[in-house]
This record gives structure tokens, sequence and C-alpha cells, in this order.
């Protein structure tokens, strides 16, 4: 049985031994395993995988946990892939490291946060890195204690920053595929003292080596399902199934993240974070690397209910879908299988897609007419992660050439465009959707931020080294201008442009770039009796002649 105490904002669950705040971060996923269940969950979380550092090896159709390059037990490997959650700098000279984290106030006030610890100790899947090629000695998620910026329920935070990438015997140095940082506000919630929950699910995420007759695999878990209907955990730890439980950023506070890298990270991002700001210094064989931004809030889609009592528009969705794989789904319910089993009274389904792509956005859009275009919940998050090389496969050629960071895009709509901005027709067109509603029927507003370095906007339209202008436009599913507040600017070296304050549903923001054309001046030189006109943006006289006075 569950209360709901308004004037608290304290949900109790009986027969529990726990209890948390009403807040949009602990919104917890409906634990439904009944027949016939059918459920569509869009929010952000992906991201938040990443909680295990760990190496695996590849070879001879076999696929080994190592604990480093030189592992006996992976000698037959030829190709590794790895995740590295960076540790914290251990002095001036340690590389790939966080250096720190600090909170700044709307006054410009800098609080540094103080490293507390690891979560996870003495982590079985934990390995050796290499600094000289590349491969990130790994730590766990850390946890951090802000003494002057306190959230609603604490003052801790978690931090995890990580590198994923590639390793082939015989090269001289790993390929570093992705690069991301997640952070969260945090408590502490004690766990149960397993290391399984009560399903036998491992309470934090762990990988075990498996050899059969014929091959040797490995397989990974983790999470637990304890928490599944219940509440929302931010990181789980290997002391005690512990669990740091995900709570509201505090709003208008500037976070940053101090990092110094091997390397300075390729492509673009993505980011959770409004107003994200990036720098980086390349010195003495290493990167220095700083973001910041202020935590964004981003709605999440939720519509679920028994198929018999669902509306036949949101049948007729399941119906068309599952046949065509449009939306591969999981299940509560051991051996439900859609393709075996199409009565809908007896399926037990939950289609959970990544929040990115012209698929998905088109799937929202038709859906939030259903569902009243309203959120369940609207969670704060503060996240960076590398764009994906499927997102990236239909940008723009200048978006992908040389090496580098070359731009991120935030913005805080439940789903968005897959990769950097279309060029199409002389606009950088980006497409997002959220809930017009909030879960208390207030209207959402939306935010966009696209930052990237300016060499590489001018080479998407052929611009000179010239000042950059810029126009940005909002335009609703009607195509009409919808009101938005805009800014422009372009400093050291990067254009930075935002759009925010808009309404969804689902509108596409479009980016104008031009560039004024020079003034062209022409001159009269003089040398004895001969005179020559000379004409440019800024022309001079040929050595041996001067100005010819008018």
């Amino acid at each position: 049985m569950r209360f709901r105490i308004l004037a608290g904002l304290l949900v109790c669950l009986i027969g529990a031994n726990y209890s948390y705040a009403l807040e949009d971060e602990q919104w917890p996923i409906p634990n439904t395993y009944q027949d016939g269940h059918h459920s569509i969950l869009i929010e952000d979380g992906h991201e938040f995988n990443n909680q295990l550092s760990a190496l695996f090896g590849y070879g001879n159709s076999n696929s080994y946990l190592c604990s480093g390059l030189n592992d006996e037990n992976c000698s037959n490997a030829s190709q590794f892939n790895f995740n590295s959650i960076l540790p914290i700098c251990s002095d001036e000279k340690s590389v790939d490291c966080i250096v720190g984290f600090d909170a700044i106030n709307k006054k410009g006030n800098i609080d540094s946060g103080k490293f507390s610890k690891y979560t996870q100790l003495n982590h079985p899947n934990k390995f050796s890195g290499d600094d000289s090629i590349n491969l990130p000695n790994p730590e766990s998620p850390s946890i951090w204690n802000f003494s002057n910026s306190p959230h609603n329920n604490g003052n801790l935070y978690g931090l995890t920053v990580g590198i994923n990438g590639q390793f082939t015997k015989g090269s001289t140095s790993a390929s570093w595929s992705s690069f991301y940082v997640n952070l969260q506000a945090v408590s502490l919630k004690t766990g149960i003292g397993k290391f399984t929950d009560v399903n036998g699910f491992e309470n934090f995420p762990k990988c075990i080596q498996t050899t059969q007759v014929t091959r040797t695999f490995y397989s990974c878990s983790g999470g637990g399902a304890e928490e599944y209907g219940k509440y929302r955990c931010a990181i789980q730890s290997t002391e005690n199934g512990n669990c740091y439980l995900n709570h509201s950023l505090p709003k208008d506070m500037i976070f940053k993240v101090n990092l110094r890298l091997s390397k300075e990270p390729n492509g673009w991002l993505h980011g959770r974070v409004f107003n994200p700001e990036i720098s980086i210094k390349n010195s003495n064989k290493m990167v220095e690397m700083s973001i910041s931004g202020i935590a964004s809030e981003v709605p999440t889609f939720y519509s679920g209910g028994q198929f018999n009592d669902l509306s036949k528009a949101l049948q007729d969705f399941w119906t068309k879908c599952l046949p065509k794989y449009l939306c591969p789904s999981w299940t509560r319910k051991f051996g439900s299988d859609p393709n075996n089993d199409p009565n809908g009274a007896t399926r037990n389904l939950q289609y959970k897609p990544k929040p990115y792509g012209e698929h998905v956005i088109k799937q929202l859009s038709e859906l939030l007419p259903l569902t009243n275009d309203k959120s369940v919940a609207v969670p704060s998050r503060w996240s960076i992660r590398t764009l994906e090389s499927n997102e990236m496969q239909g940008a723009n050629g200048c978006f992908k050439k040389g090496n580098g960071l070359k731009g991120i895009v935030s913005t805080n709509a439940t789903v968005y465009s897959e990769g950097p901005p279309e060029y199409s027709g002389d606009n950088l067109q980006y497409k997002v959707a959220a809930p017009h509603l909030r879960p208390d029927n207030q209207e959402f507003r939306g935010s966009y931020n696209l930052v990237m370095r300016s060499d590489v906007a001018r080479c998407v339209y052929g611009f000179s080294s010239a000042p950059i202008r810029a126009t940005i436009q909002v335009v609703n599913e009607a195509g009409i201008n919808s009101i938005a507040t805009t800014t422009i600017s372009e400093k050291n070296d990067w254009l930075s442009l935002a759009a925010y304050n808009f309404t969804f549903s689902s509108p596409t923001i479009k980016v104008n770039l031009s560039q004024a054309k020079n003034q062209r001046y022409t001159i009269s030189c003089i040398k004895g009796k001969v005179t020559k006109k000379v004409t440019g943006t800024k022309p001079k006289c040929p050595k041996g002649f001067k100005l010819k006075a008018s």
C-alpha cells in the first residue's frame, strides 16, 4: 500500500524499511510483470550504464576478462576493448585523471569539492592500464563532498568520468572511441549486506568468466533488481550492496570538472548541460581540459497499462510496430516473446529506446497526443558524452574532418536528432521533441546550445576568417516561428549559440550563419610618371610606388 503525504512530500511504502523524498529523480520504473502489461519508457539514462571499468579480450571465437594486456588467461586475444573510469590525479604529472570538481554559485563563489571515496573498492574486474600506449589506468565512480554547495538531500555528489576504446595487439597506441562525464547529487542508502539482491542479481555491475567444453566467454550483469519499482540508484557500490540514491541537482549552480588527459577527445559531444563551456589547453604532452555548465531538466515519457485497457490508438501502435521490429522490447515476464505471442493479453513488454534519432522523434510525436502530452517526471541531469559512430554517419564532412574536439550540442528535450546539426539549405537544423506539459500541467520550456570551433563552422559554409553573423529560429510543427530567447557569441576560436524558453512538442531549431562581404577599396599609386590603381579589402601600393595624393 502506498500513501502520498503532500505536506511533507514524502512517500512511505508500508512493509519496506526505507522512505525517500518525492522528487522527480526518484520516480521509480513501475515493476509490472503481469500478463498483458505493455509500457513505453523514454528517458535520459543510457549514458549512466558506464559504471564498470573492465578490459575485454577477443580471439579464436572466444572472449575473455583480462586483468591487463599481458594477462596469461588472455594470451590468445588479439583485440581488446576497454572501459576506464578515470581516477583522481595523484600528482601534477598524472594524466588521464580528474584534477578537480568545482561548484560555482550565482555570485561567482567557487566551492571546490573534496574527494571522499571510490564506490567500488576491490572491484573484481579492475585491470592494469598502460600510460605508454594511452590505455588509462581505471578506477570507479567517485563520491565528493561540497561543504558550501548542498542539495536538498545532503552534500554528496557522484562523479563518473570515463573513456572507452580499443587496442589491437602489436599496435603502438590504444584508440579512444568515446568519452563521457556524468555527475549526480546523491545520498547513501545502506544496502542489505549482500552482493546479490533478493532475485539473485548482482547488486553492483560485474562481469564473470565462463569456460565450457568448446568455448570461453564472459557475461556482465549488475545494478540489481531490488530497487526496481521502488527507487532509483545513481551509483551502486561494492560495499554492503549500498546504493547512492539519485537526487535533484541545484538550479543555477555551475558545475565544473577539470581533467588532465594524455590526448584530446575526438569528434562531437552531446550534453545534458545548460550553457556548456569547454576549455582545452595542449601542453607538455598532455591536455588540460575543463567542462562546465548548469544542470538541465529532462522530461521522462511513460505510457503503460494492460493491453485490453489501452485506447485503440495505443493498441494500434503496438500492433503495427512489433511485427516490423520498430519497437524492440524487453520483458518482466520470463519467456515472453512478442513474435511467438501475438496476443496482447498474454505478453508482457516494455519498449525503452535510446533517446535520439528520427525514428524515436517520430514515435514520440505520435504518442504524445494519445497520452495528454504530459511527462511523468522531469529529473535534473548533468552529463556529457561523445556522439557514437552510428550517430555521426550522416554528419557533414567538416564535422568529421581532422582530429580533436569539434563541438558540443546540448538540449533538455526528451528526444533529439542523432549526431551534430544537419546542414540543409544553408541552415544547421536540429530536431527535438518532448511532452508539452510537466506532471503538474505547467508548460515545459526547452533549451538548446550549440558550441563549435569557429574553423569548423567556416569549413561548413566556406567562410573566410572575417567575423560570422548568426540567426536562430525555433520552428514548430506547423512551420510557425516559436517565441524563444537566443544568444550568439564568438570568442577564443569557439562559436556559441543558444535558444531557450521555447515550447514543445516537436520543433526544429534552425541556425543560419552568414558573413558580410568585405568592402573593397581602390587606391592610386604613382612611380615617376607611371600610375597604377590597386583594388582590395586592404589595398597597398606595390614596392617602389607611393600613394598618389588625392
